[in-house]
């Protein structure tokens, strides 16, 4: 994600954090040293668009990758 949303990733406050430790917060667990204006913001909320359909388990990763679309 560091690459896909870099406006983000460059100036979010702590680096280390796991998605699920921010997910799993209400409010967000996610602090930004420069305001979500303009392209930032833009990215902020394709982010959260993106993360709304993500159901964080505590199962074993794996990797699923389909070759078709259903």
């Amino acid at each position: 994600m560091a690459v896909q949303y870099a406006y983000l990733y460059n100036i979010v406050q702590c680096k280390k954090d796991y998605v699920a430790t921010v997910l799993n917060s209400v409010p967000l667990k996610i602090h930004f040293r420069r305001s979500l204006v303009g392209v930032r913001s833009d990215s902020w909320l394709q982010l959260i668009r993106a993360l709304m359909g993500i159901q964080i388990s505590d199962e074993a990763d794996t990797i699923r990758w389909k070759l078709t679309t259903t």
